[in-house]
């Protein structure tokens, strides 16, 4: 909106009556009353944040959401599977190779989102700084941080890691990085930046007003990623740079690898625009999104939004017809990232019960709508894609439960059990199990990102099996001394 002033006029005037109507027409008076209560400053400061809004937009969004509409029907993709031909080997050997060389050539960036807060973990802070290390207890972020610096040194440049936060956490990661000095990492390096936000709203489409006086306002979820990339000028950092492929996973699972040679060459020789990893899904019931084919194009279905009868239908082998567990790790090419827009995605609702001021004045809890969009619906957008499918037990055991399944105790047990399986494979001993049922053995990524490579750094290796192991290139300590 063009704004006019005057030194004897109020640029407030001019536009009251036109925005009055603008605000009724979109279903928002009740926030008319709420400005008149405000002084200067405020009002002046909530006029900005509801000018700066499409209302129509939010209305609409709410009203597309309402109408329910599904795609009709779901089909397996084409994939690239565990079991695979004597061919699809041979192709899996020179992505390796193409992998590795966009890693030398420090074409590829880390990408991690970690706006969450680890409230429903009983946590106080970002989820990033939750300790799951089995031996060490370090934290989410320094795992993550330990693999990054392990595929800098195996491969050699200033690969960046981009972290995006969300407004609630943004500070507190900032505050930690700083405090552990990057965790080792080069400053220069480390970008952390915070998604966007959008308006709740109550359940017929009313926007809320918060305690603080503005709008009530949440995190823009995931698929925010694209806008953020923008706004924050971090497409800008990786172009200067030259990265040409994004390397995207989520705080919360620390199994996962940072930057799989494989993946990111598979995804390169396909050129493909987005790619995604899969886990074969356990069971119908398992509460994990779907990679599938509809409409002829890859997406991603939510698993309350399959019919159960959909969900339990199994192919001639035998095997769940779709099967293909999403665990949120993506390869996105530069020029894919940089074309999707914010608006290029659709919003989602969550109906949460959201503290707001009722019409008294006071803060009450009001059954609302917060938005978000999920980076998974750009997979439709991407003219090519390739989903690769990995084990579960060496990629994905994420932490979203303060206890049972997907918890941080099965997520430590997930990092013991794969240490375990690389010193069995190398012949060392092995601890007895400790009070939480597994060995007490850690392997950092600092020390070895994957199977082979620890095979041959603990060629070396004597291990104390009275005391738990934790190697880490940096700060080893335990039972474990290398042979001189």
């Amino acid at each position: 909106m063009t704004r006019r002033s005057s030194p004897s006029r109020s640029p407030r005037r001019p536009r009251a009556k036109p925005f009055a109507e603008r605000l009724e027409a979109a279903g928002q008076g009740h926030l008319l009353a709420h400005l008149e209560t405000l002084g200067p400053p405020a009002r002046k400061a909530l006029l900005a944040e509801i000018e700066a809004l499409d209302l129509g937009e939010i209305r609409d969004a709410l009203s597309r959401m309402q109408e329910g509409a599904k795609p009709p029907t779901f089909e397996p993709p084409e994939v690239f599977p565990l079991r695979r031909t004597a061919e699809q080997e041979a192709l899996a050997r020179a992505a390796r190779e193409a992998g590795e060389a966009l890693l030398r050539a420090g074409k590829v960036a880390f990408l991690t989102v970690a706006g969450g807060q680890a409230t429903r973990l009983r946590w106080e802070g970002p989820k990033g700084c939750l300790p799951v290390g089995p031996v060490s207890g370090r934290t989410l972020f320094e795992i993550h941080a330990g693999k990054i610096a392990g595929t800098r040194r195996r491969y050699g440049g200033s690969l960046p890691w981009y972290v995006m936060t969300s407004p609630a956490n943004h500070e507190a990661t900032v505050r930690a990085f700083e405090e552990k000095s990057c965790f080792g990492l080069p400053k220069e390096d480390v970008r952390i930046f915070p998604q966007g936000t959008v308006p709740a709203v109550d359940l017929e489409g009313r926007l809320l007003l918060a305690a603080s006086g503005g709008l009530v306002r949440s995190p823009d979820g995931h698929g925010g990623l694209f806008g953020a990339l923008r706004s924050q000028s971090i497409l800008e950092d990786a172009r200067r740079r030259g990265v040409e492929h994004l390397s995207y996973f989520q705080v919360d699972n620390p199994l996962i690898p940072v930057a799989d040679p494989l993946f990111l060459g598979l995804h390169a020789l396909r050129r493909a625009d987005m790619s995604a990893k899969f886990v074969a899904k356990r069971d119908p019931a398992e509460k994990v999104g779907l990679l599938v084919l509809t409409g002829g194009r890859v997406g991603c279905v939510e698993y309350s939004d399959l019919p159960p009868a959909v969900a339990a239908e199994r192919d001639g082998e035998g095997r769940l017809r779709l099967r293909f567990g999403n665990i949120a790790c993506h390869a996105i090419s530069f020029p894919f990232a940089a074309s999707i827009s914010p608006d290029d995605l659709p919003f989602h609702r969550a109906e949460k019960a959201i503290r707001a001021l009722g019409p008294d004045g006071r803060e009450v809890l009001v059954h609302g709508v917060k938005f978000e969009r999920f980076i998974f619906d750009a997979l439709p957008r991407a003219r090519e894609v390739v989903l690769l499918e990995v084990e579960r037990e060496e990629e994905f055991s994420p932490v979203k439960n303060a206890s049972g399944e997907n918890s941080p105790a099965t997520a430590a047990a997930a990092m013991a059990a794969q240490a375990a399986r690389w010193f069995a494979k190398a012949g060392l001993p092995l601890p007895p199990p400790g009070p939480a049922g597994f060995p007490p053995v850690e392997v950092s990524g600092r020390f070895a990102l994957d199977e082979a490579e620890f095979l041959e750094r603990a060629a070396g290796l004597e291990i104390d099996p009275r005391k738990p192991v934790f190697l880490d290139e940096e700060a080893p300590w335990s039972g474990s001394r290398s042979r001189s």
